[in-house]
């Protein structure tokens, strides 16, 4: 009775505070959940409309996991690629690295669809999005050297408390890479090498997208 008692209450401390966990993750967006003011679920202006079951905060960590698993098969098809010349084209490697790549960028694809979605029917947390507005952006980029460039634009979308545009940016991106990703697709179906303009152009539109998904993760991290 004593063992069963003590299981019982871990099941619900699990249940209690499983929940939270994932507000640990920093790496792609995360806190951004905090400009928003979810409720009981419910989304848009009618009861018709079907409540989305995840948390803004869990669609953002789960597109963010599937963003880096096809960011570790860009990884593994740019290294084959680096060595076609020296060891030969092995394009068993390069054909399952890109379509690894093409499934996992689908996945995180959906998931800021659902995040689009959700985020545009759920209200700013206002007290959120005014700490965004005053935040010093310009003493933030110098103080930890960040890329000029891409802090520019999390700057012009969270300086204007548009935390909605930061999702588009980013599902825009993960557009671009599954465009890239299906051309370089089409290279190896003709039995040729990927470009390196393809290959060029692929490595920095995703290198772009994590800096920018981690920049917006450090601002609501500073403004905490």
């Amino acid at each position: 009775m004593k063992v069963r008692h003590i299981i019982s209450s871990i099941l619900i401390m699990v249940l209690i505070f499983g929940g939270g966990f994932y507000s640990y993750a920093r790496l792609f967006s995360n806190h951004s959940d905090d400009a928003y003011n979810e409720g009981d679920g419910t989304t848009g202006t009618s009861a018709s409309v079907p409540a989305c079951y995840s948390t803004i905060g869990e669609l953002i960590i789960k597109g963010g996991m599937y963003f880096f698993k096809a960011h570790a098969d860009i990884d593994l098809l740019s290294e084959n690629t680096e060595t076609s010349d020296l060891y030969g084209a092995d394009f068993h490697t390069l054909f399952c690295a890109v379509n690894s790549a093409l499934d996992n960028m689908n996945i995180a694809r959906y998931f800021y669809r659902e995040l689009e979605y959700k985020a545009g029917r759920t209200p700013y947390n206002q007290v959120v999005i005014a700490k965004l507005m005053a935040f010093d952006y310009d003493s933030f980029q110098e103080e930890h050297g960040l890329l000029k460039d891409i802090f520019f634009e999390v700057k012009n979308y969270l300086g204007k408390g548009d935390v909605r545009a930061v999702y588009r940016h980013t599902a825009a991106n993960l557009d671009s890479l599954i465009n890239i990703l299906e051309t370089i697709k089409g290279e190896l179906i003709a039995g040729k090498v990927p470009s390196n303009k393809n290959m060029w152009h692929l490595n920095q539109v995703c290198a772009k997208t994590h800096m920018f998904g981690q920049y917006v993760a450090r601002v609501f991290y500073a403004v905490e």
